[in-house]
């Protein structure tokens, strides 16, 4: 929901997205101001090495040039990311609530700063105070383990197999907006199962076209398309 509400796609008027996104920051604790800058340009440069911030996470490499660039214990590490991918993925949880505050630090947007600081700072305020009056320490330590890591796992899944393992686009040779878009994304083969897990963004293509478009719609466009 969040996404869609960074995308213009829930409702006609701007604001009330916007309103939407501010929930859903409160929400999950992930910072929409964040989210829309970094997933725009995503989606202006999908999987593009240097540029795309979906595929620039550090100890994960997407293209033999970049792993050529890497020095020093992590050149080792990355030999064996595809063992350690999944498990990766159970940290995005803290990821991307780091990226997040990076991101409102050094913004120069104060209100963004104000707004997104203020409605985290609530969500963990109320998250926490609620499992400190139902469980005890232990519990709550195993708790928030399961339920940070699980979350992690989820986001995680539902993101990567979109564009990981698709095209790096080629500097020298620049494609036009219909390749560009198509060829370095994915469409998971849908089922009911898929279909609620992805909540309709196993059809990265046309998302990836039609940004906009409703991801309820996304499945008719595919025959389109």
């Amino acid at each position: 929901v969040g996404h869609d509400a960074g995308h213009q796609a829930i409702f006609k008027s701007p604001r009330r997205n916007a309103i939407v996104g501010l929930f859903v920051n409160f929400f999950i604790c992930v910072s929409q101001t964040w989210w829309i800058a970094q997933h725009n340009k995503h989606h202006k440069y999908p999987n593009d090495i240097g540029i795309d911030p979906h595929i620039e996470l550090g100890v994960l490499v997407f293209s033999k040039e970049s792993a050529q660039k890497i020095q020093g214990p992590i050149r080792l590490l990355v030999r064996y990311q595809a063992f350690y991918f999944i498990p990766f993925l159970l940290l995005e949880s803290v990821g991307i609530r780091f990226a997040g505050i990076q991101y409102l630090v050094r913004t120069r947007n104060f209100k963004a700063l104000i707004v997104d600081s203020l409605l985290m700072g609530a969500h963990f305020s109320l998250y926490f105070l609620l499992l400190v009056n139902l469980f005890s320490l232990w519990q709550l330590v195993i708790f928030v383990l399961v339920h940070q890591l699980t979350f992690g796992l989820y986001f995680g899944t539902v993101f990567a197999p979109n564009h990981k393992g698709m095209l790096i686009p080629d500097k020298n040779k620049p494609l036009d907006y219909l390749r560009k878009q198509v060829l370095t994304s994915r469409n998971v083969v849908s089922n009911p199962l898929v279909h609620f897990w992805y909540g309709g963004l196993n059809y990265q293509i046309e998302h990836h076209l039609f940004p906009m478009m409703p991801r309820n719609k996304l499945k008719e466009a595919r025959k389109i398309v």
